[in-house]
This record gives structure tokens, C-alpha cells and sequence, in this order.
């Protein structure tokens, strides 16, 4: 994420970054504690923050950094960057696909998307018919088709031969923070301007800035996620918006004391993560929102993304390294 940067890691660049092992537990069930391990660069990372997380089909943790992609496989860490052919140095958003290909943008760098089968690199830009290089988000749907979010030009679609775009006449706003692939038919869009969702015919716009709902100048949607029994939760600078009865309402959050949702991830029990880049992360958990943070295990308040694996531990990408964080 050199050239124009993303407004949200930009400020990453003038902290000072330290790092520290931590292994602190706490009760969140009758049964239940939380154990954390934290990963830095004496660990393998090639660089302690972390812009965006990425887990493939063997558990294996792949992560965005300005310094390349650190692969973790648990105990083993690989690097990949421009030595193995990767176009370039910093990766800040990734994305598997369907078919098992991992999918790489660039935010601010202006670069382009990388496609990655596992041994080649492939690069798309606006040469070949992307909107802007810009890479903000990408989603996939179960059929191979790629969608793409920029920084300023709205969201294109790849169907593995040609790509098609998307302004505001479709998408809310030119810049679309995150997509979620619901099926073949249902993609949702957060942009800088609400949600946009595309039904496969038609493109419906909730919470524009100049609507009537409540706190609309808060509608810059980072992070889209659908949990298993199909709700649809929207994160944003104040908090959770949740798609109710045709509508998207503000459900969790505050306008003074701003929870900045960076990423969402509904795991197998049920329980629905929320990373922060303000305040640690945010755990719903049968009805109840509660906060952790620094006091409780995280290296920094500073949280950009959350992955669940399939043997049921989180993962979160920080400002100082990657966080383990087992439920016993």
C-alpha cells in the first residue's frame, strides 16, 4: 500500500513500533479461556505490521505486509516478495478464491491486482482493463468471477477473459473498501458511501450520506461479513450496521468514542469477531458485545484484519505482528 497512500494505514508509517511476546489468558465461558500468541519479526514476519490476513485450504496463514507476503504454516514461516517474482513490495490486501488462487492488491500503490496459482504471477491494470490500480478489496464468486474494489474507480468484475466496470451510476461512491460474494447472484459493496448490493440484475443503494437515515455522514463500510445463519453485518468507523428486514441499521458502536471496525469474521461457533483499528477487537457472542484489548493479551490497539482457521483458532493481523489467539 510509495505514490498517493490509503488514508488508513497511511498513519501506520509514523509510529513507533515495538514488539513484545505475550501468553495472558482470560475467562469467556464457563469452560473457556483465551490463550495468545504473539508473532514479530524475530518470529519469520518480514515486517511487524500487518495490513490484511489470508487462510487457504491447509490452514496455512498468509500476510500482507510493505515488506511482501509471510507464509505460516504454525511452525514454518516462507517469504514471498519480489524476488519470487511478485510485481511488487508491498501487498495489502489478499483473497482466495474458489479455485484456490490467491488474489493481491495494493491500496495507495497504485500497481495493480496479482493473481498467484501457486507457482506464477499474473498482473492486471488498467492496460488490460481495470478501472484504477488501486486495489481496495476483492471478493470471488463460487463460478471464477473476480470483483475488484479501487480507490476511484468504483468496481470491476473479471470472468478470467475480460473485465467490466462499475461507477456510481452503479456502486455508491468511486471507492469501495470491501466486497462480499454472498453466491453467483448476490454481491455486496461498501464503499465510501454506503452499501450498494448487486442482486444479478439490479444494483440497490442503502445508507447514501444524503439519505434520510440517522448518522449519515458515518457511512465508509470497511468490512462486510454474513455469518451462518445468513446475517448480514457491516463495519464501519462507528461501529456494526446489520441488514434487518430490507434494511441496514446501525445495531452496535458510538459516535463519540468511535470503535474504527476494520473486519468482521463469523467463525464455526457462531461468535462474530470484529477487529479494530482503535480499540483491540470486538466479540459478539450470544447477544453481548465485548471489547479486548491490550489489557487482555493484544500487543496494540491497532487490529486491521481477522481470520478464523478450520481447528478453530483467530487470527489477527496488528500493528506489531500476527496474534494467535486459542480458545481452550
Amino acid at each position: 500500500m510509495a505514490g498517493s497512500m490509503n488514508l488508513r494505514f497511511v498513519a501506520i508509517l509514523f509510529f513507533c513500533i515495538f514488539w513484545v511476546h505475550c501468553n495472558s489468558k482470560r475467562v469467556i465461558g464457563p469452560k473457556e479461556t483465551f490463550e495468545w500468541t504473539v508473532y514479530t519479526i524475530a518470529d519469520g514476519l518480514v515486517r511487524n505490521p500487518i495490513f490484511d490476513l489470508a487462510i487457504d485450504s491447509l490452514d496455512r496463514v498468509w500476510i500482507g505486509t510493505l515488506g511482501g507476503i509471510n507464509v505460516f504454516d504454525g511452525i514454518k514461516w516462507d517469504t514471498i516478495d519480489v524476488s519470487d517474482g511478485l510485481p511488487y513490495k508491498y501487498a495489502t490486501v489478499l483473497h482466495f478464491d474458489h479455485q484456490g488462487n490467491l488474489w493481491i492488491g495494493s491500496g495507495g500503490d497504485a500497481n495493480g491486482l496479482v493473481k498467484y496459482d501457486g507457482t506464477s504471477f499474473t498482473l492486471y491494470t488498467t492496460a488490460d482493463g481495470l478501472s484504477d490500480n488501486r486495489i481496495e478489496s476483492i471478493g470471488s464468486q463460487p463460478n471464477g468471477t473476480i470483483w475488484v474494489g479501487t480507490q476511484e474507480g468504483g468496481a470491476c468484475r473479471f470472468d478470467g477473459n475480460q473485465w467490466t466496470c462499475f461507477d456510481t451510476h452503479y456502486v455508491n461512491h468511486v471507492q469501495v473498501y470491501s466486497i462480499y460474494c454472498e453466491n453467483d447472484s448476490s454481491i455486496w459493496f461498501g464503499t465510501s458511501d454506503g452499501v450498494t448490493h448487486y442482486n444479478g440484475h439490479q444494483w440497490i443503494k442503502y445508507l447514501r450520506a444524503f439519505g434520510s437515515e440517522p448518522e449519515g455522514f458515518f457511512k465508509q463500510i470497511w468490512a462486510i461479513e454474513i455469518d451462518s445463519m445468513e446475517n448480514i453485518w457491516f463495519g464501519c468507523s462507528v461501529g456494526i450496521y446489520k441488514h434487518i428486514d430490507g434494511s441496514i441499521k446501525w445495531v452496535f458502536g458510538s459516535t463519540h468514542d468511535r470503535p474504527e471496525i476494520s473486519d468482521i469474521e463469523a467463525d464455526s461457533r457462531g461468535n462474530l469477531w470484529c477487529s479494530s483499528y482503535a480499540s483491540g477487537f470486538y466479540l459478539y457472542r450470544n447477544g453481548v458485545w465485548s471489547n479486548y484489548s491490550m489489557q487482555d493479551g493484544l500487543p496494540t490497539t491497532w487490529v486491521s484484519s481477522v481470520e478464523s482457521d478450520s481447528k478453530g483458532n483467530i487470527w489477527f493481523g496488528t500493528q506489531s505482528g500476527l496474534v494467535k489467539l486459542t480458545i481452550k
